[in-house]
């Protein structure tokens, strides 16, 4: 690794003015430029330069930065101190920084199935019918909102010709290749321009051009406090990566960072000197560039003040420049010990903005071991989207096993056609409560083994349903922390019988650990559950060392309490970690369907490595339960 290199150039015949003309505007001591260059994560060294100039007492006449050197060179300027900018810094979730969406507990309830049922990343718009991609791995939402928190934006926006001490912010036109320096405008806006690194963040569109990382063009720039200031001496700080050996460029990664590398490394000198002042002369030049308090008047914001002393707020939310119209893609593959390997390849097409009021239409199909279709309108009926009708229709095609005594006697081909009609209100992030009409048509077809009377055939029912569903985990998949509350109600009268089912889930973090639990109940308050509508225990972390839907039943009761451990974390812009857990559960089916080799309530322990990826939830797993029944499982992809 390169040793942070602190470059002090003196004058002598090659300032941007002449001598007689430097020594004419400053007598006392010569004009000092401070250039912060680009380096990545290198480039929190800068803020241990900007600490021993303090100590040093060196006064600084205008200040350039590129990349991260941009980011401390405006914080800087704004009047953040080294030691508040490490605090930040230090502070600030940096994985969540390079995820653009927001949290999943800050999602409606509505996008959060929605994430469910679609890989996170596989995002493509469709717009003047042409297909789109993102153009970069993240927007940079998030790393704006962050500038704005560092730099006290909520008091007013920054402006780069207003501050006190000049600053200038490199940047590159994508475009045209061109070096852009922005002296005046949004502080933040240039300082995410300028860390803008191809590939990895969306270029930004500011002024008629598209920007991006300044080290492009040039990553340590010292011309610039020259003709910004006239300065005389220039410090600058070079934190540059070194170029990979020629035997280390070996993957498509490597390839990728060395281009980089060979774009933004810079040639510069380096030699030292002494530049302080006397305490007088520095504590004025700090009330010289000290940027006052500002009044306080997610989403982008700025704030303006007008000619009469008033405040103006700006929210500025900007639409995915991708969309309105999206397709997703969601992919599953999956095994178990018990029933051997499945796999299914979900495609969706998501039509947004029908209207004014934000209606939706989203068409999804699915082929595999499952085969289906699957047709959504959703229309709010307020502006708010507090209130909303939708309409959803499905058709599914699936095998069903069924089990007596632990073992599969049987496999049916079953088909389901659904129709909802219902009306709702979301509460906002909480969750969301539906009520409407329901009709249903299921038919099970014997594919091999002894047939079951009770489940062949052809049955279909309509009645009213009720759900009221609450979400406050903090990850979809592996929370650390959070609760969710489920309750359903489906009554038909034409079919003789009601269902209600209960679910709570819960986790919180302790140290390394995360400690969670989830109990269900199903059941009918009337009448008796029909086979396609019973409860069913099996699966992981339910009743994990039975097969899934091996239980099957009337009041269904279910349990566990587990422990995992953190193992590891996903880097910046992917997401979740890893974990080792473990589980106890404890089942009971009230009214089993089929003879169990045990009644009354059943155990199960679990033990499971996995976490939260790009590709969905991933884990392996085994089970072992009551009697010595044993199963594992390994599961990629989306539910």
């Amino acid at each position: 690794m390169r040793a942070l290199a602190l470059i002090l150039w003196l004058a002598c015949g090659l300032g941007a003015g002449s001598p007689a003309r430097a020594a004419e505007t400053s007598p006392a001591r010569p004009k000092v430029g401070l250039v912060l260059g680009g380096g990545g994560a290198r480039g929190a060294a800068h803020i241990g330069v900007l600490e021993v100039l303090e100590r040093l007492r060196v006064p600084v006449d205008c200040v350039a930065g590129t990349s991260m050197g941009a980011l401390v060179a405006g914080a800087w300027a704004a009047g953040l101190s080294p030691a508040d900018m490490r605090r930040e810094l230090a502070q600030a979730d940096w994985a969540d920084l390079f995820l653009d969406n927001p949290g999943y507990d800050d999602l409606n309830f509505r996008n959060k199935r929605q994430s469910q049922r679609f890989l996170p990343g596989s995002e493509t718009g469709l717009k003047d019918g042409s297909t789109l991609s993102p153009s970069g791995v993240v927007a940079g939402q998030k790393i704006k909102l962050f500038f704005n928190q560092l730099v006290h934006a909520d008091t007013g926006e920054p402006e780069l010709h207003k501050l006190p001490l000049p600053v200038s912010i490199i940047a590159t036109d994508i475009g045209s290749g061109e070096r852009v320096v922005l002296r005046d405008g949004s502080l933040t806006q240039a300082m995410r321009a300028s860390m803008s690194v191809p590939g990895l963040m969306a270029p930004l569109e500011y002024r008629g051009r598209k920007l991006v990382d300044g080290g492009l063009v040039d990553n340590v720039p010292i011309r610039e406090v020259r003709e910004r200031c006239g300065a005389q001496v220039v410090i600058a700080v070079n934190v540059g990566s070194p170029a990979l050996a020629p035997e280390a460029v070996n993957g498509l990664l490597s390839v990728a960072a060395q281009v980089i590398v060979l774009l933004t490394e810079q040639n510069v000198s380096r030699s030292l000197a002494t530049l302080a002042v006397d305490e007088p002369q520095y504590a004025a030049w700090r009330r010289q560039v000290a940027v006052h308090e500002r009044g306080v008047p997610r989403v982008d914001y700025r704030i303006d003040a007008t000619p009469r002393g008033r405040h103006i707020l700006r929210i500025t939310p900007v639409e995915k420049s991708w969309g309105p119209d999206y397709l997703r893609l969601g992919l599953r593959l999956d095994g178990s010990l018990s029933q051997g390997s499945s796999f299914l390849v979900r495609g969706g097409y998501q039509k947004t903005w029908l209207n004014e009021l934000g209606g939706e239409l989203l068409a999804s199909a699915e082929l595999g071991s499952s085969t289906g279709a699957r047709l959504e309108f959703y229309q709010p009926v307020t502006r708010s989207q507090a209130l909303f009708l939708e309409a959803a229709t499905e058709y599914r095609r699936e095998r069903t096993d069924y089990f007596v005594v632990e073992q599969r006697v049987a496999q049916y081909r079953s088909a389901r056609s659904r129709l909802d009609l219902t009306a709702g209100v979301n509460f906002r992030q909480l969750g969301q409560l539906r009520a409407g009409w329901r009709e249903t048509k299921v038919t099970h077809a014997l594919d091999t083994g002894v047939d079951v009377p009770a489940l062949a055939g052809e049955r279909s029912s309509g009645g009213w349903l009720l759900a009221l569903d609450m979400d406050r985990l903090d990850k979809l998949y592996f929370p650390r922390r959070g609760w969710a509350a489920q309750l359903s109600w489906y009554d038909s009268e034409r079919s003789g019988y009601s269902r209600l089912g209960l679910e709570a889930r819960g986790a919180i973090p302790w140290r390394d650990f995360v400690l969670g639990g989830r109990a269900t109940w199903v059941g009918s308050p009337r009448g008796q559950l029909p086979f396609n509508d019973a409860g069913k225990l099996g699966g992981f972390l339910n009743l994990t060392g039975f097969a899934n839907g091996q239980l099957l039943g009337d009041e269904v009761a279910y349990a566990h309490v587990r422990a995992e451990r953190i193992i590891g974390r996903a880097p910046a812009g992917l997401r979740g970690d890893m974990r080792l857990g473990v589980a106890l559960e404890a089942g009971k089916v009230g009214q089993p369907y089929a003879l169990q080799r045990r009644e009354g309530w059943l155990g199960s322990v679990a033990l499971y490595l996995g976490g939260e990826t790009p590709v969905g939830p991933v884990y392996i797993g085994v089970g072992q339960a009551s009697g010595g029944s044993t199963n594992a499982y390994l599961f990629i992809g989306t539910p």
